[in-house]
């Protein structure tokens, strides 16, 4: 499709020859051609719909061949600046990239198409520089460049840019969740999983881990049922999230991805950080040190395109393993890898392991100050190893934050290995929370779990499976799966019973002053709590 649309765009150079509508993964291209005048000028915005894609997938010879024949017909300077820049940008010539992008907004201001995509390029330039401010401004004037003029499949695109920068930074995921939501009321798929990926590690990193997993599930459902070629990494995500539960309990599914797309780096690195992780967590160093070495040694040969923790994580196993010369030597490898800057939780684990190595307890707590809410898993296990490989008065204090941690997030496995820790200190051991704490005594004992409480919740209120779905960012599918364990584990018939009983319970936490208020029912749009 690509080289056909190339073909017709070097014959037909008129501004309204052709145009692509495209939903921003590359699951699905939809082109219409339109009769209008011709001119001399060719624009190569925003009909250079396999330039474009050339130059993001990085096939830089092509994309060349591509401005080559842009220039010949005479296309118009701004288009070019911007794909020339794109180029530059894959070249890895960053600061050339952001000056040619800013000849391509100065070249054409009023062209919205250039203008988003000199401001994609900027922005990545500057974000790949540790210039975080500038590439938020960049991507925030892309969002309301595409947004006034009605480009909504631009819009996405730059709230995705803007969120995932965010999210690596360890910020708020308020546009992550935006482009979320405009993404499933358009239907454009890609986005969608991708927004739900991005979400799911913000979740996991969190130790949000029930949320996480929802996200993964939706993220897998979705690809499986529209062939979306992100299933792979779909699902290893989901692999991590269920090991957050059990450290390998998701070994099925990191198997499964690495048979999906055999020969993947990005998966193979992956998969290596997750398991060295969970043998990390599970205090089986040895083999922690062995599984990150080897994944830090393909980081290196292939950079990941979001690099995982796992060469700092690997310097952290070498030291929890008693091999402190073979952190010692490695650490100037770990300090110089590129995948430092390109993650916050990265900087966190480097200083972390050098804190244990030098055996400063002080350093530990300077290391994960600040990351308690951005990282809240990461900070845990950090505190559980301090405690097991630095000595002194900290360390009980250090694992009763991590079992709090633990427990309210659902890591069983880590929470049963800190208890093990805290009695091996002759410290007291707090008592062990109730699974389901928070929820009322009879959904906890009909085995009802948080997600389908929040359901049973909406459908008291009178909501229809589809409202549900938007309200709790699942799929109808998974929603009516969350229906009919409900039906089953309360002992109900049909949705009516439902209702009933969600209403009972509330009526139950609310007490009798808010008995007998209706549900709502369509009366007006629910507030979104996520």
């Amino acid at each position: 499709m690509s080289r056909v649309h190339g073909r017709h765009l070097s014959i037909t150079p008129g501004p309204d020859a052709g145009a692509q509508i495209s939903d921003g993964g590359g699951e699905r291209k939809t082109m219409r051609a339109r009769s209008g005048r011709r001119e001399t000028r060719c624009r190569v915005w925003p009909r250079d719909g396999s330039r474009g894609d050339a130059a993001s997938a990085g096939r830089l010879d092509e994309a060349e061949a591509h401005l080559e024949r842009a220039r010949a017909v005479g296309a118009g300077p701004g288009g070019l600046d911007a794909l020339a820049a794109l180029v530059l940008l894959w070249r890895g010539e960053v600061e050339e990239a952001a000056s040619r992008s800013e000849d391509a907004l100065r070249a054409a201001p009023e062209d919205a198409r250039v203008v988003c995509s000199a401001l994609d390029v900027f922005g990545r330039a500057r974000a790949a520089q540790g210039r975080g401010e500038e590439a938020a401004a960049a991507f925030e004037r892309w969002i309301e460049t595409a947004r006034a003029a009605g480009l909504t499949a631009l819009e996405l695109q730059g709230l995705m840019e803007l969120g995932v920068q965010e999210f690596l930074e360890g910020k708020p995921d308020d546009h992550l969740r935006e482009a979320r939501e405009l993404a499933s009321r358009h239907g454009v798929f890609a986005p969608l999983v991708l927004a739900d990926l991005c979400l799911f590690w913000w979740c996991g990193r969190r130790a949000r881990t029930a949320e996480a997993i929802a996200f993964g599930e939706e993220a897998v459902e979705l690809c499986r049922r529209l062939s979306l070629d992100l299933l792979p990494h779909a699902v290893m995500a989901l692999g991590w999230a269920r090991g957050l539960a059990a450290c390998g309990s998701g070994e099925d599914e990191v198997a499964e991805a690495l048979q999906l797309s055999p020969g993947d780096v990005d998966l193979e690195i992956l998969a290596g950080w997750i398991r060295g992780e969970w043998a990390f967590r599970s205090g089986r160093h040895d083999d922690a040190a062995e599984q990150l070495g080897r994944t830090t040694r393909v980081m290196h040969a292939s950079p990941s395109a979001v690099p995982p923790p796992a060469p700092f994580l690997w310097l952290c196993a070498l030291v929890a393993a008693g091999r402190g010369d073979e952190a010692r030597e490695a650490l100037p490898e770990v300090r110089s890898s590129p995948a430092l800057s390109r993650q916050y939780v990265n900087r966190l684990w480097l200083a972390v392991g050098e804190a244990l190595l030098e055996g400063s307890r002080g350093g530990l707590e300077a290391a994960v100050r600040g990351f308690e809410d951005s990282s809240a898993m990461d900070v845990a296990v950090a505190h559980a190893i301090g405690a097991e490989v630095l000595d002194g008065d900290p360390a009980p204090g250090w694992l009763r934050a991590a079992l709090e941690t633990f427990e309210r997030g659902g890591m069983e496995s880590d929470a049963a290995r800190t208890r093990s820790l805290l009695r091996g200190m002759g410290a007291p051991v707090p008592r062990a929370r109730r699974r389901g704490a928070g929820l009322p005594e009879r959904l906890r004992q009909a085995g009802v779990t948080a997600r389908e409480a929040e359901v049973l919740s909406l459908v008291a209120r009178g909501l229809s499976n589809r409202r549900i779905a938007e309200e709790l960012y699942l799929s109808p599918r998974t929603v009516q799966s969350h229906v009919s364990s409900l039906l089953a584990k309360l002992g109900v018939e049909n949705r009516a019973g439902l209702v009933a009983a969600g209403l009972a319970l509330a009526e139950e936490r609310e007490g009798p002053d808010r008995r007998g208020r209706a549900p709502v029912s369509g009366a007006s749009e629910p507030s979104r709590s996520r």
